[in-house]
């Protein structure tokens, strides 16, 4: 946390940066809130370490893993998982850079750093900065989605709250572009999150689908879609209920 090691106070909270599969024991280049991140297996773990050599600023994500940790290919300095490193030729001259902890939930790496937790809150357990309904909930969970978006990320959340995304997007499970005016919705909001409830008619589905899922016709389409500020954050809960109409 020094000038020289700016780190976005938003790295309080977890992250969700990658997929698993795409961590391997090469370093893979990534940004989170603006500060670049070099992920990489070691041991049994993934290591996340702020992605600049402290000698000259090289990448390290375009070093090596080895079982000492990422060697920088530049002048051959090398940095372990918690952050500490040296010159090959003068070991007694001691680099460190910042680290980050990882978690991995559903296939997909999260990322957040202590230090900036640390200066707004030290009760860690408590404030662990994931969404609630990413760990526990009474759904069952279904697929990550990763899809990059050249675009803030305040306007991608808030895009996929809005009720035409939702039947634009989603072709399959979600009401149709012509139901919008039969569905029922429902907003409430506070000065920290956004939480918008729709309700319409599930469009047909393909008769091996209906077979597999368990959808039947008059199905109705639920949608609860949560909105948090700090960090942006989007969650959607959905499910189908029986039609109650004859």
């Amino acid at each position: 946390m020094t000038r020289r090691w700016p780190i976005d106070a938003r790295l309080r909270h977890w992250h969700p940066v990658a997929e698993v599969k795409r961590v391997t024991k090469k370093p893979l280049a990534i940004q989170c809130c603006g500060v670049p991140i070099a992920l990489f297996q070691q041991g049994d773990g993934i290591a996340a370490i702020y992605d600049r050599c402290a000698h000259r600023r090289m990448p390290l994500s375009h070093g090596s893993v080895g079982p000492e940790g990422v060697t920088c290919p530049y002048h051959g300095c090398r940095f372990s998982a918690d952050g500490t490193g040296y010159c090959p030729t003068t070991r007694s001259n001691r680099f460190k850079v910042p680290v980050f902890e990882t978690r991995t939930l559903h296939d997909v790496v999260w990322v957040r750093s202590r230090d900036a937790a640390n200066a707004v809150s030290h009760d860690l357990a408590a404030d662990t900065g994931l969404h609630p309904e990413l760990v526990e909930d009474d759904h069952a969970f279904a697929c990550v989605v990763a899809k990059d978006i050249a675009a803030p990320v305040q306007l991608v959340v808030d895009n996929m709250s809005e009720l035409e995304h939702t039947g634009a997007v989603h072709r399959k499970l979600a009401f149709g572009i012509g139901d919008f005016d039969t569905v029922e919705t429902r907003c409430q909001h506070d000065d920290e999150a956004v939480t918008i409830f729709c309700e319409g008619r599930q469009r047909p589905f393909p008769l091996y689908l209906s077979l597999l899922s368990g959808l039947r016709p008059g199905d109705v389409y639920v949608q609860t879609a949560g909105v948090s500020f700090t960090p942006p954050c989007a969650s959607d809960q959905r499910s189908r209920a029986p039609c109650s109409s004859p």
